[in-house]
């Protein structure tokens, strides 16, 4: 459901300057007379200190007010924080800010209107659009429950996909080898090993290594067999 608000020139001229200027942290939006306009604040300045900032940030949020703020994300500069917080550097996050007291109708308006925002100011702007009904969701502790639990959603790449594929084939392989036997001239019998996969393959193996296999299988002849293989 629309709201049928309207994002006002006002806030299309304050992102611009936003998006400009990568100094500034975060911008604050509000509905008013029907429109998206800049909340006073406007704009909150970037320090080098992220958590800092989302700190000030959270200092302008009422427990009765909805509102609206663009965040540019980013990891610390020091080399100690916490690993996870660099997963959003330098990208733009589009926060809807909804708290429990606030009154049914203004959560209603809001609800309504986050689409709507992301939409006037540019999808393309945003890496997340992220709902919150609680200031402390805003904090370092509650940013960083975030990314992990981001982190944890996030798709394999294609890279990520082949590994994962590449061990499930190699652990069917492992389960499918077997040992076995056949006749050939003469009545002579050749000892083989065999794969799994579409194309089965036999291996002649040397004298005493069914017997090895058996005894690591029982454990009774230590930890490891090791088979040397050689190709004429």
């Amino acid at each position: 459901m629309q709201s049928g608000i309207q994002a006002s020139a006002e806030l299309q001229s304050a992102f611009s300057a936003f998006l400009s200027d990568s100094s500034q942290r975060a911008l604050l939006i509000k509905i008013e007379s029907e429109s998206l306009v800049p909340s006073y604040p406007s704009r909150s300045s970037s320090t080098q200190d992220f958590l800092a900032d989302l700190n000030s940030i959270r200092s302008h949020l009422l427990p009765t007010e909805a509102s609206f703020i663009i965040l540019r994300t980013s990891s610390p500069s020091s080399p100690s924080s916490t690993s996870e917080l660099s997963a959003l550097q330098d990208e733009i996050a589009a926060i809807t800010y909804i708290p429990d007291s606030a009154a049914v109708r203004q959560k209603t308006l809001y609800a309504s209107t986050r689409l709507t925002l992301v939409r006037a100011l540019g999808t393309g702007n945003f890496s997340d659009n992220i709902f919150i009904t609680d200031a402390q969701e805003l904090s370092p502790e509650g940013w960083k429950a975030y990314i992990k639990h981001k982190e944890s959603d996030r798709p394999l790449t294609r890279e990520e996909q082949d590994a994962v594929k590449l061990r499930e084939a190699e652990g069917e392989e492992t389960a499918t080898m077997g040992l076995g036997s056949a006749s050939g001239r003469g009545g002579k019998v050749s000892h083989y090993v065999t794969t799994g996969g579409a194309n089965r393959k036999g291996i002649n193996v040397g004298e005493g290594i069914e017997e090895a296999l058996r005894r690591l299988k029982d454990s009774q002849g230590g930890d490891m067999v090791q088979l040397v293989c050689f190709i004429r």
